[in-house]
């Protein structure tokens, strides 16, 4: 097990899964007609909190993501890979106003 993700975290209890069902769809998203097994969806997921962590965020810092529901996928690598380098997802909906962010 990996120390940097430890087992009772989300993402350490993730990394129990994929290391023990890998090759196992994880998810469908049926609005963009695919699906994902663990191991890609560990992959993508952690590509993202690798991008976070050399883009200069530490853990407890906050990420603003403004959600587009045809964009699911893309939402849920998001949430994983933000817990993955310990950061916090603030949503921000399609619907808001943008004044929301102040």
């Amino acid at each position: 097990m990996n120390p940097k993700f430890p087992t009772d975290t989300s993402a350490g209890m993730y990394k129990i899964a994929v290391a023990s069902n890998y090759m196992f769809d994880a998810v469908r998203f049926d609005s963009q007609h695919f699906n994902w097994t663990l191991k890609e969806f560990d992959k993508y997921s952690s590509a993202f909190a690798f991008g976070l962590v050399e883009g200069g965020f530490k853990p407890g810092d906050k990420l603003v993501c403004w959600i587009d529901q045809s964009n699911s996928a893309e939402v849920l690598v998001a949430q994983m890979g933000a817990a993955k380098a310990g950061v916090s997802i603030v949503t921000f909906d399609e619907k808001d106003e943008c004044d929301a962010l102040n």
